[in-house]
Formats: C-alpha cells, sequence, structure tokens
C-alpha cells in the first residue's frame, strides 16, 4: 500500500463479493506491506477484492485493487499395478473423492500409449511395479509427464507373488532393476545397498573416580575410556564424524564433531584428556544433542562412558534424555565399575533406548570397554528387504503431516531398504532410512513410500484413520500446480494497463474460426460482454482486448467450426484495478531527473526559478545594411532589360498603354 496519509484505516477483503476479513491497519506515509492470512476450501474462481478505508481522505479512485486464484480441481487418478487387485487397498483408502483409473502394467492394450494420453491425468500412482514391467517406451512418457508437463508421480513398493511375510522377495526396489534407468532418476530415492553415514559424541568422564593412582595408567577406567574413544575410529568410514567432549561441572568440548578422515586431530584430542573435573551429565547431553542436529546424517550417537553417581538431580539430566529422544538421536552408556545400574538404564529408557544399550564393566573385565564401544558402532548394512517392525518418525514438519502426531503415527512390519537423495525431503523415517520421501522433478513432484500398502507390512496403515490422512495428504501434495491436461488451444495475455494483447496458439481449419468472448461486471453490478473475432488474415492468433471495468473478467476462446458448434475452448482471466491515470503517487523527482537528462543531451541548462528564464533577453537586434550593394544589383537588373528589350523587340508596359490609347482614339 503507498499513502500520504497517517493514521489507522481498515483494509478489507471480499472473496466472490462475499466478505472474508476486516483488518485495522495504521496507515503510514509512504509504502509499507501488510499481510492478511486467508484460506480457500473451494475449487474454481476465486474473485479477490481489496478495499482500503480511512477517515479523511480525499481521493476514492484508487481505494480498490482487485486480483484472483484459480484452485484447479484435481482429482483424475491412475493406478497401475502388477499384481491383480493389489491397488485395491490403496483405492479404498483414497475414497470417493477421487477419479480412480486401475490399469494392470502388463495390459498394453490399455496403458496409456502417449503424452497426451497420459497428461488425461492428474497424478499416476505406481503400486508394487518395477521398471521391468513397464512397456516398452512408458519410462519416457512418465519422465516427461512429471519433468516437462508437471505431472504427479507417487510410488509404491511391495514384493513378488511368491514372496512370503517371513521370507520377502522385492518387487518394486531392488537393485538391479533399477540401476541406470530413467524410472530411478526421476525417484527422490536410490535404490541401492548401503551403511547409513553416523555422528558419534562421545562424552568421557574425567572426574577423580575415573583414575587410580595405585595401579599403572593402562589398568584405570579412564585409560579404557580413551582406548574406547579411539577404538571408534575403527568402526567408522570416511563418511562419518566424530565428536569428544569431557564432563565438568558442566561441559567441556575437546574436539568439535569433526570428519572421521582427520583421524590424527581426533586421536591428539583424545590423548590429552586428564583427570579432573565433576560428573555432571545434564550440560553435556544438552551439548551434545545440539551438535549432533547441526549435522546432516541420518545416523545420530551419544556414547557416554562413566562410573556413574552423577552430580546434578535426576529430573534435569532425565529431561536432557527425553530430549535427546524427541530429536532421534540415540544413546548408549558404557558404565566402569558402575553401581547405580538402574538410575542409568532410567537415563536411556528416557532417551528411548533399551536396556540393551547398558553395559558395566569391572576392574577385571575393563579390557573389554574398547571392543563394546567400537560395535555399538558397527551398524548392519541396509538391505533390499528389511523385516522388522517399527513406528516411522516424522522427520519433516510440513502439509503431509499438519494435525498428525508423531505417537498416532501407525507401524509397519518391514521396509525396502533406499537412500534418499541430495535436494530430497525425507517426511517419515525408519530406522536411519526414508519411509516417505518426496521433490520437485522438473516442473512436477515424485514421492516414493518404502513399504507395501497392501496390508502385508502395513495392515494397521491400511485400517487407521492417521494412516488414510497421511495417504491422501500424500496424494494431495503431489498433485500439479496449474492444469496439465492436454488442450487445443493455448492462450497468453500481455497486460499493458487497460490494453492487452492476447495470443492464441490453435490449429485452425477451414471453415472453422476463433471467437473470443470477454464476460465482465460494470460498476453498477451489470454484466458486460464483449465478443471479437480475431482476423484470419493473421491465422486468428492476435487479438486486442481493452478493459476498462475494475474487476475480474473471464476471456473465453472458443474454436468453432461453420455451423457455429464449439470445437474447443480455453480461459484465462483478467484482474484490473485502477489505471494508472489516476496514480497520484508519481514521484515529482522522477519528472525533474528526465527533464534534466533532456537538457543535457540537447546542450542547455536546468534552470531552478522561472525569472532566470529573462536573465539574458535581448532586447535589441541590430544589424548593418550597406545599400550599395542593393542599387547595384538594381542597376545591373535594370541594364539587362533593357538589352533583353531591345533584341527581342519587347515593348515595355508604358508603350503597352500608349498603342492601347492611340486605336482607341482613332476608332479601332
Amino acid at each position: 500500500m503507498e499513502s500520504n496519509y497517517v493514521g489507522d484505516a481498515v483494509l478489507s477483503l471480499s472473496d466472490n463479493a462475499t466478505e472474508q476479513s476486516k483488518n485495522v491497519v495504521e496507515l503510514i506515509s509512504g509504502l509499507q506491506t501488510v499481510e492478511i492470512e486467508t484460506s480457500f476450501s473451494i475449487p474454481g474462481l476465486h474473485s479477490l477484492s481489496l478495499e482500503l478505508t480511512a477517515d479523511g481522505d480525499t481521493l476514492a479512485k484508487n481505494n480498490n485493487y482487485n486480483s484472483y486464484m484459480y484452485l484447479e480441481i484435481f482429482d483424475d487418478v491412475l493406478i497401475i499395478e502388477t499384481i491383480a487387485d493389489e491397488s485395491e487397498s490403496v483405492k479404498n483408502m483414497l475414497g470417493d473423492e477421487y477419479n480412480i483409473t486401475v490399469v494392470s502394467s502388463g495390459d498394453v492394450d490399455k496403458m496409456p500409449k502417449t503424452l497426451d494420453e497420459l497428461r488425461a491425468y492428474d497424478e499416476v500412482i505406481m503400486v508394487n511395479v518395477a521398471n521391468s514391467d513397464l512397456p516398452e517406451g512408458f519410462d519416457q512418457i512418465l519422465y516427461d509427464y512429471v519433468y516437462e508437463i508437471g505431472g504427479g508421480l507417487f510410488t509404491v513398493c511391495g514384493s513378488t507373488e511368491d514372496s512370503t511375510p517371513e521370507d520377502p522377495i522385492a518387487n518394486a526396489y531392488t537393485r538391479d532393476d533399477m540401476y541406470g534407468t530413467l524410472y530411478q532418476q526421476m525417484l527422490p530415492v536410490e535404490v541401492i545397498n548401503y551403511t547409513p553415514p553416523v555422528a558419534v559424541m562421545i562424552i568421557i568422564d574425567r572426574s577423580g573416580s575415573m583414575w587410580n593412582e595405585n595401579v599403572p595408567e593402562e589398568e584405570t577406567p579412564l585409560y579404557a575410556a580413551k582406548q574406547g574413544a579411539a577404538a571408534c575410529l575403527d568402526a567408522l568410514t570416511e563418511r562419518d564424524w566424530v565428536g569428544i567432549m569431557t564432563l565438568e561441572e558442566t561441559y567441556s568440548e575437546e574436539i568439535e564433531l569433526t570428519p572421521r578422515t582427520q583421524r590424527e586431530k581426533i586421536l591428539s584430542a583424545i590423548d590429552e584428556i586428564e583427570v579432573g573435573g565433576g560428573t555432571v551429565y545434564t550440560g553435556a547431553l544438552d551439548r551434545a544433542a545440539r551438535a549432533l542436529t547441526a549435522c546432516n546424517v541420518e545416523k545420530r550417537h551419544i556414547i557416554l562412558v562413566s562410573d556413574g553417581e552423577p552430580g546434578d538431580d535426576d529430573a534435569d539430566y532425565l529431561a536432557a534424555a527425553r530430549q535427546i529422544e524427541r530429536l532421534g538421536i540415540t544413546m548408549s552408556y558404557i558404565g566402569i565399575n558402575c553401581s547405580a545400574r538402574d538410575e542409568m538404564v532410567q537415563l536411556l529408557e528416557a532417551a528411548g533406548c533399551s536396556e540393551e544399550n547398558y553395559h558395566n564393566f569391572t576392574n577385571d573385565e575393563i579390557d573389554r570397554v574398547p571392543s563394546e564401544m567400537r560395535a555399538e558402532l558397527e551398524l548392519p548394512e541396509i538391505k533390499d528387504v528389511n523385516y522388522e517392525t517399527f513406528q516411522p518418525t516424522i522427520s519433516s514438519f510440513g502439509s503431509i503431516v499438519a494435525n498428525i502426531n508423531q505417537k498416532d503415527i501407525p507401524t509397519l512390519d518391514g521396509f525396502y531398504g533406499t537412500r534418499a537423495k541430495q535436494g530430497a525431503e525425507v517426511v517419515l523415517m525408519g530406522k536411519y532410512v526414508p519411509i516417505y520421501a518426496q521433490w520437485k522433478f522438473g516442473a512436477g513432484m515424485v514421492g516414493s513410500f518404502m513399504c507395501d500398502l497392501n496390508g502385508t507390512w502395513s495392515s494397521e496403515f491400511v485400517n487407521s484413520s492417521t494412516g488414510q490422512m497421511l495417504l491422501d495428504n500424500i496424494v494431495t501434495g503431489l498433485f500439479p500446480v496449474a492444469n496439465i491436461k492436454p488442450n487445443e488451444i493455448s492462450l497468453s495475455l500481455k497486460e499493458e494497463n487497460y490494453y492487452n494483447r492476447l495470443s492464441i496458439f490453435a490449429d485452425v481449419g477451414e471453415e472453422q474460426s476463433i471467437v473470443v468472448t470477454v464476460n465482465g461486471t460494470a460498476a453498477d453490478g451489470s454484466a458486460i460482454t464483449q465478443t471479437l473475432t480475431p482476423s484470419a488474415t493473421d491465422g486468428f492468433s492476435r487479438l486486442s482486448v481493452v478493459i476498462k471495468e475494475p474487476g475480474i473478467h473471464e476471456i473465453v476462446v472458443q474454436k468453432k467450426d461453420a455451423a457455429g458448434n464449439v470445437l474447443a475452448e480455453a480461459k484465462t482471466y483478467k484482474a484490473f484495478s485502477y489505471s494508472q491515470e489516476y496514480n497520484v503517487f508519481v514521484n515529482p523527482d522522477d519528472g525533474v531527473e528526465s527533464m534534466a537528462g533532456l537538457a543535457e543531451s540537447g546542450e542547455g541548462t536546468v534552470i531552478t526559478d522561472p525569472l532566470q528564464v529573462f536573465e539574458n533577453v535581448v532586447k535589441f537586434l541590430h544589424r548593418v545594411i550597406d545599400p550599395r550593394i542593393v542599387f547595384m544589383i538594381i542597376a545591373i537588373c535594370a541594364f539587362l532589360l533593357d538589352i533583353a528589350a531591345r533584341k527581342f523587340k519587347f515593348k515595355w508596359p508604358h508603350e503597352i498603354v500608349r498603342d492601347y490609347k492611340t486605336k482607341k482614339s482613332m476608332g479601332k
């Protein structure tokens, strides 16, 4: 908004002539931005009008602004399945609000054969369809449908027909089938065998109880803890990260999270740890959680090495442990001569870990500490198929999980192992792996679900209201942002104030024509209709449309045959508010700068005082003329005339008059 008035005003928003909100705003002198939150639930055209009113306003020409939003109706869904009726549960979960067509990937006659045939659908759902199941050439059509046209694609995996829950055989997401294919390029995940990278923070208790002066250094708990930290490096790869902290009254960060490739730097930090400090868990756990959260890896882990008996309150460090669980970080406790076993198990349970992550060693077993710490970081390789019951965790909070609580996420009995690609949004995570990921692929969106939806591993998911809500949100989120259905007519509108140039792209045959109808509403509420016909000499491709009434105007372009039947139709909309002539906020400095540039181009000067115009005015024009030249010219001309008269016997005017009088007196 722009105003030269300072004070309160009311900004009203109307949708399709129905007032939605009134907002009191404080106007300032000059430009300002105001945001109004609103939502649309009904598809179709939303004619938006903003009106600004204030007491004492003297200019009403520019207090209204018109705009529009057109919500496309996306409900045409194509489901492709390989195993007969496997998509039945997906179809039932989506309900009756979608127009669903189900085809088998092996039914060549019914599968879309061209891009235009596929564009008849707003989204494609592939239910347990492998790349090898696709008809020849369909992968390229599907690629163009998403990347170029902007269609949505949702892939769901599953197993082969001869598979069993106890012995699952993947069908859709297998490495050999997907490697190097167009299908794989489209997905937000990679189907590969891999071990997820790890970021680990090792917290070492170096209090006095971890040291014993009466035994060799190699037999002390602190030495065993340092050896265990060094052994952890052998369980990690060049993709992993390591940080070392020690306990104090708060904590000491010996080395921040550092790539494992800097092994010598990490070993040096471990070697420099000496006895001295308190046993306070809370600060160290909080700091470790913050550091690990900032590291972009799938697996984040804390190893706490201590002999127990922390000096801070149980409530404090248990609250820190619960925050660790909320952040998706796992934890292990390595106890050395730890007498408070129950307290340490309680700590792990608060962090969402089991008793299996607690290990306690006596002095006689102290040499086992390094191998146990290393074993805590030895993760199994993520395979094609992983059979285990788990609850997916929300890792990206957006529209897909809106109004859904983590505790309500239904469990799954297995997942198909993949790795999220760079740039993909992982919405649901399993144990270090994506369960649902999506990304923008060209003009469209692609989402992949790493489990079946036929009830084999997903019975709780498909039968729960939360699972149905998640699926509906996923499908809705992958829909296009504009109509992608093929049309014989496409339009381009170049707007220049109230003058508009409409370009029409259509194949117009003989005895066919293009008719343009512009529908609007006048200020008094009456309908305004303009019917225009582009010139046939221009191929019906260009047309000028003049709109001077404020509001939203519908522009309908129809291709008709000789009988007037409509063969094809396309629509667009034009929003028009006040014209530029009514803009009273033009900056006068712009005109001054323009005139100054004009004066400089004409080698002139700029004046600021009107009286300067008369400063150099010349009151008299002085000219000196020599009359001799004039007389000489007259004399020469007379001399030449006399010669010509004598030569050619010309009569002078007085001689002609004299002869006339003589003849008249003689009666002739």
